[in-house]
């Protein structure tokens, strides 16, 4: 278990003078993050002994340089190469490094750009699906219908799918009313799963996006 500086008042001193460097230092941001993860996680005393703190910490400064998907999936990453993660803070720590942080930093950059390239790995197919339902349904579609369907294969692509979009989202959002939802609905039920009653949520099913997207 790493045990950080001791006493209280010299861990408040340090964490200052992380956050000074982190905000006024001249070099890339990247490098300031980076470099400032090692400093936080020498500083404080892991009192649960994984040093959550310090990974939640990166996530939130990545996610205002970067965004929400950048650190997410760091994350995702440092937990797949724990071992990777680790050493790298040993190796900084060792006193014949004598306090270079160059090879600690490019570590964490290796691993931010794995979750990058992560991303667009993800992203790419379905912008590339995202064009062929765009095409299909505007061309072959009435708007009420094309608009409905868009939003549920959207929704299907890029959404949470323990948070779908309820038919009263999807009335705010399209401004129709739900007696026009009912009948597409009742048009295109075979490609529709219900999936809550209350409130009404359905999915588009994976048959109707293959059946576009081909």
């Amino acid at each position: 278990m790493q045990v950080g500086l001791e006493p209280e008042t010299k861990i408040i001193e340090y964490i200052g003078e992380m956050l000074t460097f982190l905000k006024y230092f001249d070099a890339p941001q990247p490098f300031k993050i980076m470099a400032s993860h090692y400093l936080f996680e020498y500083i404080h005393p892991f009192y649960d002994g994984n040093g959550r703190v310090g990974r939640f910490i990166i996530a939130k400064l990545l996610s205002d340089y970067y965004d929400n998907y950048t650190a997410l999936t760091f994350s995702y990453v440092i937990n797949r190469n724990k071992s990777k993660y680790y050493k790298a803070f040993i190796n900084a720590s060792n006193h014949l490094n004598c306090g270079d942080l160059t090879g600690f930093i490019e570590i964490m950059l290796d691993l931010l750009i794995v979750g990058q390239d992560r991303i667009l790995d993800d992203l790419v197919p379905k912008m590339n699906a995202t064009e062929k339902l765009t095409r299909c349904l505007s061309n072959h579609y009435k708007k009420v219908d094309y608009e409905f369907l868009y939003l549920l294969s959207m929704d299907k692509l890029f959404g949470n799918k323990r948070n779908r979009l309820s038919l009263i989202d999807i009335e705010n959002i399209l401004g129709v009313s739900r007696v026009k939802i009912n009948n597409t609905i009742k048009k295109y039920n075979q490609y529709l799963v219900k999936i809550k009653s209350r409130p009404a949520i359905y999915e588009i099913s994976d048959e109707f996006l293959n059946m576009i997207i081909k």
